[in-house]
């Protein structure tokens, strides 16, 4: 068994690593020789995703030809401990780097120890302080109180919290340092990873400052390059998607396949939600056990479907509570003020650490506390009267269903009204407390359709454009066995056929149209 395992491991190291140096060789060609006679730069954020590394490719030509550029230049800001980029097994992606044509920006891989910034010490009275605090005009509170939530895997802010500090001068240092070396660089465009911290945000926000063109990923149901803007969101503007469903020809068609897309969800798909593990809609039980908890009496019944508490819950433009903590904690104020049925559903892929911050909520309420792993058909079944969520899937797919759902501030269903959006505590205390709004509340399932296909289909995203899952010959024991979780869920996406049809289909036409959106 130890050997076994001991050549299980070399396996897992070696394989990819010969995997991936075969494919640079293969798609080095003529990556050192300038596109543009200018001496201007593209910075792309260091990767060790191999689809995202793919991406980088395909796109890289386009990049140079539209920002007028001739180098390609990695960046990457960490303050891990220990410096994991030179670790030996992260050379076959510097050899990759190489191969590709992309040079390295050494002096971003390690931050410093902030000297310059050490009398800043700033005392934020209110966590809403904190999501509004500016540094050099750049806000950056969101991306330090996010950060803070998933570097520390806490659910809520300290803010007499040193290393809360610490993030804030990190923060306020990269601010600093990423405006000087986007002008003493000739920066013209930039790629960045996932800008909901501060390792990513920082660079997309100070560029947009400086009108530098800066695009990101958006991996919901495929990889794309969307290109950002002032609201610094990273995803298709949901805000007016009635006005482009309406531009767009054969809407009967659209319909017809988001309706196929939702009903493949509900019957346990996660083909429209790379970013999911697991479906939450797995086949409901054979015995009525959740039916009995939910309709045991004449009460109205209340699910709150619960969020990772750790994992950023400012990707929206607004919020009417602090952190999914807070919101949380203002519920179970609600629950001791009224007489309802009152049901908890923990998030079915959240991080490690997550029930031990639901019970401590919760665990001397009336309220019922489902496992995770509960489906949300069995749900469903039961018919609660309101579902209750911050911006989660769940506004659509059970409103979809029938029951009537309730948000707590901005989400990507807000230019819709198949779901209620409290705006203010206020409004949300309101509702709560008078939950006749939803008695006879009208749902449009042809909005939802709409909404579906302008979130999850439309041209804007690749699941459209490419196949959603692996042929099987790519399904290799060993090449799936070496990735990491992470990279495996984007390789269903991700994968040699798929970006062979990108290829075939998209940089022969229109791949400049991805790239801008």
């Amino acid at each position: 068994m130890m050997m076994k395992n001991v050549i299980n491991k070399l396996v897992r190291r070696v394989f990819p690593t010969i995997w991936a140096l075969k494919y640079a060789f293969k798609y080095r060609k003529g990556k050192n020789k300038a596109i543009s006679d200018s001496n201007g730069v593209v910075l792309l954020e260091f990767s060790y995703s191999l689809p995202v590394i793919e991406c980088y490719r395909v796109i890289s030509d386009e990049l140079l030809l539209r920002s007028e550029a001739s180098e390609l230049e990695l960046f990457s800001y960490s303050d891990d401990r220990y410096d994991k980029y030179f670790s030996y097994f992260s050379v076959k992606y510097f050899l990759i780097y190489h191969l590709l044509g992309f040079k390295f920006n050494f002096s971003n891989l390690k931050l410093p120890s902030c000297a310059s910034f050490r009398d800043l010490k700033e005392k934020f009275s209110s966590k809403q302080e904190l999501l509004g605090f500016k540094f050099d005009s750049i806000v950056i509170g969101d991306l330090i109180y996010d950060t803070y939530l998933r570097k520390k895997k806490v659910s809520t802010v300290d803010l007499s919290d040193e290393y809360l500090f610490y993030l804030v001068k990190i923060a306020c240092f990269m601010v600093t340092d990423v405006s000087r070396n986007l002008m003493r660089k000739n920066v013209k465009s930039v790629v960045c990873g996932d800008v909901a911290y501060i390792y990513s945000g920082v660079m997309a926000r100070v560029a947009i400052s400086k009108e530098i063109p800066c695009y990101c990923f958006d991996d919901r149901s495929g990889l794309i390059v969307r290109k950002m803007d002032e609201t610094y969101f990273r995803r298709a503007k949901y805000w007016n998607y009635k006005t482009e469903f309406q531009s767009l020809p054969n809407k009967a068609e659209r319909i017809a396949q988001a309706r196929s897309s939702i009903e493949s969800r509900l019957a346990g798909s996660v083909a429209s939600l790379s970013y999911m593990g697991k479906s939450s809609f797995s086949a409901a039980s054979k015995d009525n056990s959740v039916l009995d908890i939910i309709s045991n009496n004449d009460k109205p019944t209340i699910v709150i479907m619960l969020h990772c508490f750790f994992d950023s819950p400012h990707i929206y433009r607004n919020a009417i509570f602090p952190d999914f903590y807070e919101w949380c904690n203002y519920l179970r104020g609600v629950i001791e003020r009224t007489n309802y049925n009152w049901v908890i559903k923990p998030h079915p892929n959240g991080l490690a650490g997550n029930e031990e911050v639901i019970y401590a909520i919760f665990k001397n309420t009336r309220a019922f506390i489902l496992e995770p792993e509960v489906s949300n058909l069995d749900i469903v079944n039961s018919s609660p009267d309101l579902v209750l969520t911050v911006y989660g899937t769940v506004a659509h797919e059970f409103s979809y269903c029938g029951i009537p759902v309730l948000n707590a501030g901005d989400n990507p269903h807000i230019d819709y009204s198949f779901c209620i959006t409290a705006k203010n505590i206020n409004e949300y205390d309101n509702y709560l407390l008078n939950l006749s709004v939803f008695f006879d509340f009208k749902i449009d399932k042809e909005d939802i359709l709409e909404f579906y296909y302008m979130n999850y289909l439309s041209e804007d995203c690749l699941s459209e454009r490419c196949p959603s899952y692996p042929p099987a010959d790519f399904i290799d024991e060993y090449k799936l066995n070496s990735l990491s979780p992470k990279e495996r869920r984007l390789y269903y996406h991700y994968t040699d056929a798929t970006f062979k049809y990108f290829l075939d289909n998209e940089v022969k036409s229109d791949v400049a149209s991805i790239i801008e959106r």
